[in-house]
């Protein structure tokens, strides 16, 4: 029988006690210490096995597995051991942990829509442009939005003043009145529009971003197919267009 681990008495009493039946079955015992000559073996053991696996590692391919320690040995392991060799042996290898040097080269650079960024929308609530127009989803309020009036297809068209590069598109509807289906075309000034993509957001009040297929134009259509209004009418808060300008 291996003797286990010498127990520690009660603070108290100060002292530490041996394992009654450790005692009896390991005669080599130091009673002087009261822990027995065997359980410090074993504690020097654990300690080298345990530094010979932390330097194998380090020579190992990145995919190989750690070498199990015996199980005698594994059930005895003090906690403070076992933790080192959990992290040392797995939680280091876990491929969410793993750092990535790779940035993407096709990053949103900064909003296009400017001053000089002439826009038209299809409708507005009642012809009500100081309240509904469509200013309202570039003011950067949240008191204020571009209403449509009633009917299928509503769109919003962005003309730059200069030729740029769309990536991403933020848009914030309110919810009950978006869109379930948006389609996004876009052209050079003088040529005919050319769809670009379609895109789904959610029936939600929060402002959503899409990704686009990089694309250089001069002018942006962005087409709400499928209103979630029974009346076919759009709600937009905030509309930003962000890309590389040229």
């Amino acid at each position: 029988m291996v003797p286990r681990v010498a127990r520690l008495a009660p603070a108290s009493s100060g002292k530490i006690m041996p394992n009654k039946s450790s005692a009896a079955a390991a005669p080599g015992a130091d009673r002087g210490s009261g822990v027995s000559v065997t359980a410090a073996f074993d504690a020097v053991l654990h300690t080298r096995l345990i530094r010979e696996q932390t330097e194998n590692r380090s020579s190992e391919p990145c995919n190989s597995a750690a070498a199990p320690l015996p199980g005698a040995l594994h059930r005895r392991l003090p906690l403070g051991a076992l933790a080192l060799n959990l992290i040392s042996g797995v939680c280091w290898r876990l491929p969410w942990l793993e750092r990535s040097d790779t940035f993407s080269s096709d990053m949103p650079t900064g909003p296009l829509i400017c001053n000089k960024t002439v826009s038209r929308v299809s409708s507005v609530l009642n012809r009500d442009a100081k309240q509904f127009g469509k200013k309202h989803m570039f003011d950067g309020s949240e008191e204020t939005c571009w209403n449509s009036d009633q009917g299928s297809s509503q769109w919003v068209m962005l003309e730059f003043p200069q030729p740029v590069k769309v990536s991403q598109l933020q848009i914030q509807f309110q919810g009950g009145f978006a869109s379930q289906l948006c389609t996004l075309e876009g052209g050079r000034k003088g040529e005919e529009l050319v769809k670009i993509s379609d895109f789904y957001p959610e029936d939600i009040n929060a402002l959503q971003s899409f990704r686009t297929e990089e694309t250089m134009l001069d002018k942006l259509k962005i087409t709400f197919e499928n209103s979630t209004d029974f009346f076919g009418r759009i709600i937009v808060y905030r509309l930003s267009v962000l890309g590389e300008k040229l």
